[in-house]
């Protein structure tokens, strides 16, 4: 969890009723024993040393000063961080903490935060130590130090990777690890197959398995490659998949057991970074973690973004609605979700349109935040029949009542910078027709069975 503005309290009558119970004699609730196996499972995460986080919450002595605003925040339930409008949708790694574990930490302050016994202390996540996706087998690091101007604004940078793949790969785990927090934004990693260089359009990224309209895809404002993309054709890897990315909410889990994504021999590694200047020149050299599947996967997950790449949001306008929409030709499951806009953005909804026309909303974003993005997993993979079609609805804030609008002047289009806007409803996906049994054997859950619906 991370430490961020006081909202509107809730939980409150409940937790000073569980304070309350905290009589003589009632063991005392400690550091070691009570409140680091809650912030280990929930706030460690994001909170440990050369992260983003304004705090690491590892040890005692790191966590002691920051008591009262750690108990604040959860008790507001601010923290730990989550968008979901709670009446859609169930997800795995919903991150909640439970009104016991809020009732533990405020308990914990009110009687001065004491420390305990350290032989209660639990062992520190792996991801404090590091790579959150666990030891990788490959390690890929940019061959040199990437300098970062002091005050211009630069474009996408790419760095090719080289994981020398003698044979096609099953991947279970992607990582980025950032050289130089103060100055990566964000990052992502996409698989560069050189044998596969057609040019085929944005729309088609899975053919003949999804369809998107055209209308959602004329051109946006002519694009100058830098000069390595151009060196090494990779204007064409920007219509592939992603493959990883961090920087803009919680780090990478990796795909489900029994799901991975393939890598074919000879592929290479695409690193693309945007980088935001500090106001003084800095270095960067960023590594990629690859973690192979020892047995192969049941499943090959694929990507798939429905977005638009042609909307402009007028200047001033507080509620812009943009659409996009994409219609399954196959039998597919859903896994996750993960909703993308920049600072304009004010929410997004993905809704699902059934065969037989009924509609079900599986993610609502109600208010979105740039700087925390999410992948919504979903607690079981989600049957989505042939003739499906997936909409998804966004709005943007331009106006100068959005407080992360950096001028609300101006029209805004569709773009890389962070001043320019997007609109992607990413989601994680299946395809039926392509695996021999799903789920590390077991049939993922059809709607019905998901909510009883006939």
């Amino acid at each position: 969890m991370r430490i961020g503005i006081v909202g509107t309290m809730i939980g409150l009558p409940f937790l000073a009723v569980q304070v309350g119970l905290a009589a003589e004699g009632t063991p005392k609730i400690t550091f070691t024993k009570d409140v680091a196996p809650i912030l280990y499972s929930r706030c460690v995460n994001c909170h440990h040393p050369n992260t983003t986080a304004p705090m690491s919450l590892i040890d005692y002595k790191m966590v002691r000063p920051w008591a009262a605003a750690i108990k604040e925040k959860v008790v507001t339930r601010e923290m730990p961080p989550w968008s979901a409008d709670p009446h859609y949708g169930k997800f795995q790694n919903d991150p909640h903490l439970t009104d016991q574990q809020i009732a533990t930490i405020a308990a914990w302050v009110a009687a001065g935060a004491p420390e305990g016994d350290p032989k209660f202390l639990p062992a520190v996540p792996a991801a404090a130590g590091g790579w959150h996706i666990g030891t990788p087998d490959v390690i890929l690091e940019m061959e040199e130090a990437f300098e970062v101007p002091a005050d211009k604004e630069l474009d996408m940078q790419y760095f090719i990777l080289d994981p020398k793949l003698t044979k096609d790969t099953w991947v279970q785990a992607a990582e980025i690890s950032e050289g130089n927090t103060k100055v990566v934004h964000h990052a992502t990693v996409f698989i560069y197959d050189p044998t596969d260089l057609k040019a085929r359009p944005r729309n088609a990224q899975l053919p003949g398995v999804v369809e998107m309209p055209n209308w959602q895809f004329k051109p946006p404002a002519p694009y100058k490659p830098t000069e390595i993309e151009a060196r090494m054709n990779l204007a064409e890897v920007r219509t592939h998949e992603p493959f990883a990315n961090i920087g803009h909410g919680e780090p990478s889990r990796g795909w489900p057991e029994g799901t991975a994504k393939l890598v074919k021999a000879g592929s290479k590694i695409v690193l693309q970074v945007h980088y935001h200047p500090t106001g003084k020149i800095e270095k960067d050299r960023s590594k990629v973690g690859l973690i192979f599947c020892k047995t192969p996967p049941e499943n090959q997950m694929f990507e798939l973004s429905v977005v638009n790449m042609n909307f402009t949001v007028p200047a001033r306008d507080p509620n812009y609605e943009v659409k996009a929409e994409a219609t399954f030709l196959e039998d597919v499951h859903f896994w996750s979700f993960q909703p993308h806009m920049h600072l304009r953005g004010k929410d997004m909804t993905y809704t699902l349109v059934h065969p037989n026309g009924t509609q079900e909303i599986l993610l609502r974003v109600p208010k979105f935040d740039y700087g925390m993005q999410f992948w919504y997993e979903l607690d079981k993979p989600l049957a989505v029949k042939k003739g499906s079609k997936m909409i998804v609805t966004a709005h943007f804030d331009n106006s100068a009542h959005n407080k992360a609008n950096p001028n609300p002047d101006v029209d805004v289009k569709r773009g890389l910078q962070t001043t320019d806007e997007m609109m992607n409803g990413h989601l994680n996906m299946t395809v039926d027709s392509r695996a021999a049994s799903r789920n590390g054997g077991k049939q993922p859950v059809s709607l019905s069975e998901r909510t009883g619906a006939q």
